[in-house]
């Protein structure tokens, strides 16, 4: 898709479909990778946006013009929660000002720790996907949410395993490497 210019915008665990197969490996960005006897694929492309599409608004526009669009959205998907509990927020009539809760992050003594380690650059919410996946409690706490429900406890990926996709958000080839080898 993304090679054509076409943005899947609503990536996330309920828009992903599995097959049973028989096949033993497919390719992945040139890598062979074991199926574990799956195919995996996206699905609901009522989000699908493209640069000739009229009517597109700013966030699509940033969607489009941001390659780390695809990997920010898996990343979002892999916190501890599946989106920590803020639709329960919003479910609730409570809005969520992100940029709010993005300034308490940065004042928080976790961010400086973590400021501290990998020197952020407060240009972008590379700083906030990372403090989101490591301090999770902390986030929703800062968003509001009272308590997080059990549900909601349970990592898709270890800390380390989160680390190292933001420390290499910009090479999908590497991470997809890194998954290989630890499936073997």
């Amino acid at each position: 898709m993304k090679k054509n210019q076409y943005v899947h915008a609503d990536l996330h665990t309920r828009n992903i479909a599995y097959t049973k197969t028989d096949k033993k490996y497919i390719k992945l960005e040139n890598t062979k990778v074991r199926t574990h006897g799956y195919i995996y694929s996206a699905i609901d492309y009522g989000k699908v946006i493209h640069p000739k599409f009229k009517g597109l608004t700013e966030w699509d526009l940033n969607k489009l013009n941001n390659e780390l669009c695809d990997i920010n959205s898996v990343m979002n998907t892999l916190l501890p929660g599946r989106n920590l509990g803020i639709w329960d927020l919003i479910k609730h009539g409570k809005f969520v000002n992100h940029k709010k809760v993005n300034d308490k992050i940065r004042k928080s003594k976790e961010y400086k720790i973590l400021n501290n380690i990998y020197k952020f650059n407060n240009d972008n919410d590379r700083d906030i996907l990372l403090f989101k996946g490591i301090y999770p409690k902390l986030y929703l706490k800062l968003s509001g949410v009272k308590k997080m429900k059990p549900h909601y406890k349970k990592r898709m990926v270890s800390v380390n395993d989160y680390i190292f996709i933001w420390e290499n958000m910009t090479n999908l080839k590497k991470i997809i490497d890194y998954f290989v080898e630890k499936s073997n």
